[in-house]
This record gives structure tokens, C-alpha cells and sequence, in this order.
């Protein structure tokens, strides 16, 4: 637990675990826990949401050396101006008009589609299959480049 204190009263508790202080240290306790949750990856995320999904190929998954903090993921697509994150980002990123628009243009290479709904509608045809293509993602194990992430301070290009 977040805090290391004895309570000989449930009211002396309660009041406790109302305080400012108790609840800013348990979010941190929690926030922790996701981060060292080497199981939160971009896979499971995608999957339970069960959206389609287009250019995993230019996701870079960021795997921590020693294995015991969650991944990180960045997208290459020069339109999604280094979009990076953990998997709950990087999946709102995939989902996001951004993203789909600037795969349409930079994969596909259509330049004639804009909107919302046109990209929606092209996207309806042309998405990727989960478990068939999350293969595509490239992996990075470097300490330097996974605390880069970390910082959202990672630009393997300059645009």
C-alpha cells in the first residue's frame, strides 16, 4: 500500500484515506503499478477496444532492457508529428483521424481524401487484421531511446 502507518481506529483510517496527502500518494502508488505492468501493451489494448486499425507497420514498440516496465510505442508517419506514448496513447493515436489521414496519403498515397467521413469510409475497406499484422510493428529495445519516449522527447527524424 501506498502509505506505511498503523491505525488502531477505523475512524482514524477513514480520515486518512480522505486526506489530500493519502489520495496524491495513492494515485502514485497506482500510476506505478501500470508502469511497471509489462502485460499493458498495444496488442491488448487493440484488441479489447476492437476497432479497425491501420499502419502498424509504422509503430515502433519500445520494450524497457530489463523487461519490467510497460512498452512504449511511437508512430513514423511524418503527418502524426511523433505521436508517443504508452498503449492507451498510441491506441487513441491509431483511432484518431490524424493518424488514419496520414496513412491514406503517406501509405496509400491518396491525397484526395479529407474528411472525417471519407477517411472513415476508405478505412472501412482497407483496415488490417489484428492478429495477422500486429507482426509488422518494429521493436526497439535501447535503454536511450525507450527513456526518450519516456520523456515524449523522441525524434528519429527531422521534418
Amino acid at each position: 500500500l501506498p502509505c506505511d502507518k498503523c491505525f488502531f481506529s477505523v475512524k482514524v483510517f477513514r480520515d486518512h484515506c480522505m486526506g489530500k496527502k493519502h489520495i496524491k500518494a495513492y494515485k502514485k502508488y497506482l500510476q506505478s503499478k501500470l508502469d511497471q505492468d509489462p502485460g499493458y501493451n498495444l496488442y491488448s489494448v487493440l484488441e479489447e477496444q476492437n476497432e479497425k486499425i491501420v499502419g502498424l507497420r509504422y509503430i515502433t514498440e519500445f520494450i524497457h532492457p530489463d523487461g519490467n516496465k510497460k512498452p512504449l510505442y511511437h508512430c513514423r508517419l511524418k503527418s502524426c508529428r511523433n505521436a508517443q506514448g504508452d498503449a492507451g496513447h498510441m491506441s487513441s493515436h491509431m483511432l484518431g483521424v490524424r493518424h488514419r489521414r496520414a496513412w491514406i496519403q503517406e501509405d496509400q498515397k491518396i491525397f484526395s481524401i479529407t474528411c472525417f467521413e471519407q477517411v472513415d469510409e476508405y478505412i472501412d475497406g482497407h483496415f488490417e487484421i489484428l492478429q495477422r499484422d500486429y507482426f509488422h510493428i518494429s521493436r526497439d529495445k535501447s535503454l536511450e531511446n525507450y527513456s526518450k519516449v519516456e520523456l515524449k522527447k523522441f525524434r528519429p527524424f527531422q521534418w
